[in-house]
């Protein structure tokens, strides 16, 4: 019996996928759980597998999108014909990339570096029991990601000289999508940025007693989380910046579900903290780290990476101060975070050295005036001045 092959929805605000590869000819034999196909959405790129043994035929090609439940092969019995209600696109179909939908997650930059080269656990064992660097493995995986047929594949042409890379490369998967994104915010928007400078002394004074407090768990709470519960607590006094506009109107969130973005060679993720507002800074340190873990892993799901009300990014890492964050459609703000420098205060007349941080509040200027916007930030500076309030 014929067994449908369709694109897969991962997660609730999905609706469309697009094949990267097959992995497999047409009419090639497939066994349960090989990997057929590769997708890219507008967040992640992923591998589907068979659920069935036989004989596989596509009816769509690689480079088409799909939407959610839409049959794009068959896997069926040897000498077994295609029903005659198959759905789908003819393998010969030329119809060109859809566009991706508008209200998917975009990046943003909140950065947390990794120079870990992108593989699977099995790729890493096979490779280290033959003792090759991974680091002459060309991934043919998700995102580039290195898989067991990749080490296979380089240790049979060990010793042949590795093809020069291309100078030119088309943008695709998600780079493409990135580039889409940020494009299509900068279009559609009236992106106004408001800048602040905070005194960071107590709140990193605070940070260290916490670092010291909870070292027993390894939990350290870096300066962005600090800025993210800040950012949380703010946002239930000034909801219309946790908002979205939809069908020209703004639509406000009852939760604060905050997107942290991490910074891969491929391109940015953006896990979500969810409930932000209803969490301690214990937790949001502790997710924060585990899910930029998950991001250098590829092992994150949609739904950890879908529909965040509000963004925080940080250049801070890179030695940057101030800069313009790009918003996240649907979103209406978004945060950004610089670096640590030495500044001065004044305390009457008298100058005080001071650890400054720079706040980059960008907001759209179509349903959020500047005066809230200012507002907000302003409150955001005031709770990491007097940061004891973040441990409430």
């Amino acid at each position: 019996m014929a067994v449908e092959i369709v694109m897969p929805k991962l997660g609730l605000t999905m609706e469309e996928g697009t094949i990267v590869r097959w992995r497999f000819d047409d009419g090639a034999s497939v066994k349960a759980d090989d990997i057929l196909f590769d997708i890219t959405t507008d967040k992640l790129e992923t591998e589907v597998a068979a659920s069935a043994e036989g004989v596989l035929r596509q009816v769509a090609p690689a480079g088409i999108t799909a939407r959610c439940g839409e049959v794009v092969g068959w896997i069926l019995h040897e000498g077994e014909d295609l029903p005659p209600s198959s759905q789908g696109r003819p393998a010969h179909d030329d119809t060109p990339i859809m566009n991706h939908r508008e209200a998917s997650q975009p990046p943003a930059e909140r950065i947390v570096h990794s120079d870990r080269l992108r593989s699977s656990p099995l790729a890493r064992k096979l490779a280290q029991q033959a003792g090759l660097d991974l680091g002459a493995v060309v991934g043919t995986g998700p995102r580039g990601r290195i898989v067991a047929s990749d080490v296979g594949a380089a240790l049979e042409h060990r010793g042949r000289p590795r093809p020069p890379l291309p100078d030119t490369a088309p943008l695709s998967g998600a780079r493409r999508v990135i580039a889409e994104r940020l494009l299509s915010s900068l279009h559609e928007m009236a992106q106004l940025t408001l800048g602040m400078e905070v005194s960071m002394d107590r709140a990193m004074h605070m940070r260290d007693e916490l670092i010291a407090a909870w070292a027993d768990e390894d939990v350290r709470p870096s300066p962005t989380d600090l800025v993210v519960r800040a950012a949380g607590l703010a946002l239930t006094r000034h909801p219309f910046l946790n908002a979205e506009v939809v069908d020209g109107a703004r639509h406000v969130h009852r939760t604060v579900d905050i997107g942290v973005a991490v910074s891969l060679p491929e391109g940015l993720l953006v896990p979500v903290i969810r409930d932000v507002a209803g969490k301690t800074l214990r937790q949001i340190s502790d997710e924060v780290r585990g899910l930029a873990q998950k991001a250098r892993d590829g092992t994150l799901t949609l739904d950890e990476l879908d529909h965040p009300t509000f963004t925080v990014t940080s250049l801070g890492a890179v030695g940057i101060d101030f800069f313009t964050p790009i918003i996240n459609p649907p979103n209406v703000a978004i945060l950004g975070v610089g670096g640590l420098k030495d500044g001065v205060v004044w305390e009457g007349d008298r100058p005080l050295r001071s650890r400054i941080l720079t706040l980059s509040l960008t907001i759209d200027h179509r349903v959020i005036d500047g005066e809230p916007g200012a507002l907000f930030l302003r409150e955001v500076k005031e709770l990491l001045e007097s940061p004891f309030m973040l441990l409430s």
